[in-house]
């Protein structure tokens, strides 16, 4: 499957999620913080910003491997789905970076947690 093709799949997972809340794109796209030709874009395969993804899987609920891939239920499985994005994102940002770039992000996202004082 092409790159375009994914990312037409992606939108088409979008649209799904807003047609099953009954959402038009103006009130959808509201609530994910865009205009509504952005998430018209997304819908017909413009690859969504990280940012927007987490929003949909967090605002909407729905499983983020079933987002990405079209694999499993559109539904949060048991667990968390925004960790399983953060954990998606983390690996990928691994890929190519050498050990010291790998030191430094996870020294970034250490930081981070503690500044909001997650424990």
């Amino acid at each position: 499957m092409s790159k375009g093709e994914k990312n037409y799949q992606l939108g088409s997972r979008i649209k799904d999620i807003r047609l099953r809340e009954h959402e038009t794109q103006i009130s959808f796209a509201g609530h994910l913080g865009i205009t509504q030709g952005m998430l018209s874009r997304y819908e017909k395969g413009t690859p969504p910003d990280p940012k927007i993804i987490l929003k949909i899987v967090e605002e909407y609920k729905v499983n983020y491997q079933w987002l990405m891939t079209g694999n499993g239920g559109i539904d949060v499985p048991p667990g968390d789905s925004a960790l399983s994005y953060l954990i998606d994102v983390l690996k990928r940002a691994f890929e190519g970076m050498n050990e010291e770039e790998k030191d430094g992000l996870v020294q970034d996202v250490v930081a981070i947690v503690q500044k909001r004082k997650v424990n």
